[in-house]
């Protein structure tokens, strides 16, 4: 056999030709950076820019909210981005999409996007944060139903369209409007 797995199998998973069920540690790597961020932000409260030693709990939230919107916004969105422009076809596979090469293209530079200003609203105000908030949601959001759709009328169970992704999708919105209701 050539290595080749044969794509008609009930037990391979035909986007990536891993065995259904195989462990893909990256999903819990990239779950943990935000839990490593709140973390990292309560520990070290004390040590940034705008909160005092005895900071109140309206202190904390903006705190947190700066660390996902740096974290969760900024470094998710610059990986996620490169996936799809530096590894388009592999990204689509992990999707269960086929490849498109300039869609993928445009869709790895609107992550980016979001990503500069998840970064720069580590150091920015109430209004620019309320901006990323809204514009990362509706874009999540989007693809988040995406996600659902494809899962419940295509049965796509691709790890990138049913695992890790649709629950980021999903459920960090929500948590980003709450982050920032709390802090203003």
């Amino acid at each position: 056999m050539s290595g080749a797995l044969n794509d008609a199998s009930p037990h391979t998973h035909v986007a990536d030709g891993r065995p259904r069920g195989a462990f893909s540690p990256l999903p819990f790597l990239a779950a943990l950076i935000p839990l490593a961020t709140v973390i990292h932000a309560l520990l070290t409260r004390g040590a940034a820019p705008t909160v005092e030693a005895h900071a109140s709990a309206h202190d904390l939230w903006t705190l947190l909210l700066r660390y996902a919107l740096l974290v969760g916004v900024g470094v998710m969105g610059f990986l996620l981005g490169a996936g799809h422009v530096l590894a388009p076809t592999r990204t689509a596979a992990h999707i269960g999409w086929a490849a498109s090469r300039p869609f993928q293209f445009e869709l790895g530079f609107a992550n980016w996007a979001l990503a500069l200003i998840g970064v720069a609203g580590f150091w920015s105000t109430w209004s620019f944060w309320a901006a990323t908030v809204l514009a990362f949601s509706t874009f999540y959001w989007g693809c988040a139903f995406l996600h659902w759709r494809e899962l419940l009328r295509s049965a796509n169970t691709a790890p990138g369209n049913a695992g890790f992704m649709l629950w980021w999708d999903t459920l960090f919105p929500p948590a980003l409007l709450g982050l920032l209701w709390l802090s203003r």
